[in-house]
C-alpha cells in the first residue's frame, strides 16, 4: 500500500518539520549553575565544525533519500554511485587526463558555490554531431555548442548535459519551385494544360448596358505556366473565382473580371481630372528617377537572411543558461558566488572526488585447509574446497579490478593483487572482500601483500 509522510507522524515525530527548526542539544550545565562554575564544560571548546552537524546529518539523509531513492544502481552499476565526469573530460581546451593546473585557463570553465553547501562547474563543450536521433537536441536546431554542469555537495557529483533548443530542424530543398509558384514562367508552358471548355455566355456591363459576352470555362486553375501570351493573367483568374465560387460574386450574373459601372456621382471633368493628376504625378516620378539614376541613394542593396552568428565568448552559452535559470540576478547575489581558480581550489577538487560518499569496509577471507596450521601454507592456497566457493560467492557479486570505479579497499588495478574480487555495496555502504585465494602467491613479495591486507 502506498505511504504518505502523514502515516508517519506520531508524538515522537513530526514528518513536516523543517530543516531550520532543528537545533542543537544544549549543554547538560547551564553556565548558570553552580556545578557548571567549578567544571569547565567541553560544550565551550567545540570547534566550528563541530557546531551544526545536525543539520548536516538531516541534510545529508534528504539529499541521500532524493538522488538514490528508486534511482539505484544507475546504468553505471551498483558500483559507481555518482559521476565520474571531471572538468577536463571532452573540453577543447584541456588535454590533460586528470585535473591539472592548467584547467584554470580555460576560459570556457567558471566555478561557483551555491547557498555555501554546493559547488557548481559550468564548462562550455562541442556538441556532438552525427549521433543517433541528434545526440542532446534530438534533431532540433540547436547551437554548436552544449553546456555541461557538474554538482559537487554532501551526496556526491553529478554531470549534466544540455543544449539550447530552437525549434524543429531547418527545412532543406525549399528552393526548388512548386506548381504554383511564379518562378515557372521559364518552363514550356503544356498545351494540354490550357485546353477548355466550350464557350460559355456572361454578362459586360457597358456605358450602363448589358452586352452578352462569350468566353471559355477552365476547368482547372489558370497558373502562370498555363496562360497563353495574349491572355491577361489577372482577367483569367477572377473569372475562374467567379464561375467556381459564385458565392464571391459581387453583383449576382455578373463575373469578377467585368469592370464596375461608371459612378453616377462622378462626372466626367472629375475623371479627367483625376486621369489628369495621375499622369502628371507618373511624368514626374519617371524624370525623378532619370534625373537621379546614378546616386547611390536610388540604389538599394539585396538583402540577404542574416546567418547565425558565432558568439565570440567561449563561456557565452553557460552564462546564457545561468541567466536563464535566475543566476545572475540579484536575488541571487548573497547565495550564488564565483570562485578564484588557484591552486588551493584544485587541491580541494581532488580531495572532493577521492572522498567516498558511502561506508566503506574491507573484509578478508582466507582458506584454511584441513591439516594446515602455518601461514605459509595458508597463504599460498589458490583455491579451496567447493564449500569455500560457494560461500565466497554468496559474499556478493565478482568484479574486474583492472576497470572497476567503486570502493578499491587497497587492491590495485594493475593486478599484481589479482584480477578478480567479490565486491557488495548499496546506496549506503560498499564492501570489499580480500580474498586471499584470488591473489597471486608466487613470489614472497605477494605474500607480503596478502598478509599486509
Amino acid at each position: 500500500f502506498p505511504i504518505s509522510l502523514s502515516d508517519l507522524a506520531s508524538p515522537d515525530y513530526d514528518p513536516f518539520m523543517h530543516l531550520e527548526s532543528l537545533k542543537e542539544p544544549e549543554p547538560l550545565h547551564s553556565p548558570d549553575s553552580e556545578r557548571s562554575s567549578k567544571l569547565q564544560p567541553v560544550t565551550e571548546v567545540k570547534s566550528h565544525m563541530q557546531q551544526g552537524l545536525i543539520s548536516v546529518a538531516a541534510r545529508t539523509v534528504i539529499t541521500h533519500l532524493v538522488n538514490h531513492l528508486g534511482h539505484y544502481p544507475m546504468s553505471g552499476g551498483p558500483a559507481m554511485l555518482t559521476s565520474q565526469v571531471c572538468e577536463n573530460n571532452d573540453n577543447p581546451y584541456s588535454e590533460s587526463p586528470e585535473l591539472s593546473p592548467d584547467l584554470f585557463e580555460n576560459p570556457n570553465l567558471q566555478f561557483f558555490v551555491l547557498n555555501n553547501t554546493t559547488l557548481v562547474s559550468c564548462i562550455q563543450i562541442r556538441a556532438e554531431e552525427n549521433m543517433p536521433g541528434g545526440g542532446l537536441s534530438a534533431g532540433l536546431a540547436s547551437a554548436n555548442s552544449n553546456v555541461r554542469i557538474i554538482v559537487r555537495d554532501l551526496s556526491g557529483k553529478y554531470s549534466w548535459d544540455s543544449a539550447i533548443l530552437y525549434g524543429p530542424p531547418p527545412l532543406c530543398g525549399l528552393t526548388e519551385p512548386t506548381p504554383f509558384v511564379l518562378s515557372l514562367a521559364h518552363q514550356d508552358k503544356p498545351e494540354e494544360a490550357s485546353e477548355c471548355s466550350p464557350y460559355v455566355e456572361e454578362l459586360c456591363v457597358k456605358d450602363g448596358t448589358v452586352l452578352p459576352v462569350k468566353r471559355k470555362l477552365r476547368e482547372t486553375m489558370p497558373t502562370w505556366d498555363t496562360i497563353r501570351d495574349e491572355e491577361d493573367a489577372l482577367d483569367e483568374l477572377l473569372h475562374y473565382i467567379g464561375m467556381t465560387s459564385p458565392e464571391c460574386l459581387q453583383r449576382t450574373g455578373v463575373s469578377l473580371n467585368v469592370p464596375a459601372p461608371q459612378p453616377v456621382c462622378v462626372s466626367e471633368k472629375q475623371e479627367n481630372d483625376v486621369i489628369n493628376a495621375i499622369l502628371k504625378q507618373h511624368t514626374e516620378e519617371r524624370d525623378f528617377v532619370e534625373k537621379h539614376f546614378s546616386d547611390l541613394n536610388m540604389k538599394a542593396m539585396e538583402q540577404d537572411e542574416p546567418t547565425p552568428q558565432k558568439p565570440y565568448s567561449a563561456f557565452y552559452y553557460c552564462r546564457l543558461l545561468l541567466s536563464i535559470l535566475g543566476m545572475n540576478s540579484w536575488d541571487k547575489r548573497r547565495s550564488f558566488h564565483l570562485l578564484k581558480k588557484n591552486e588551493k581550489l584544485l587541491r580541494e577538487l581532488r580531495n572532493l572526488d577521492s572522498r567516498q560518499c558511502r561506508e566503506t569496509h574491507k573484509i578478508a577471507v582466507f582458506y584454511v585447509a584441513e591439516g594446515q596450521e602455518d601461514k605459509h601454507s595458508i597463504l599460498t592456497n589458490t583455491g579451496g574446497s567447493q564449500a569455500y566457493e560457494d560461500f565466497v560467492a554468496g559474499l556478493g557479486w565478482e568484479v574486474n579490478l583492472t576497470n572497476h570505479c567503486g570502493f578499491m579497499g587497497g587492491l590495485q588495478k594493475n593486478k599484481s593483487t589479482g584480477l578478480t574480487t567479490p565486491y557488495f555495496a548499496t546506496s549506503t555502504v560498499e564492501v570489499m572482500f580480500h580474498v586471499s585465494t584470488r591473489m597471486p602467491s608466487e613470489s614472497d613479495d605477494s605474500l607480503t601483500k596478502k598478509v599486509s591486507f
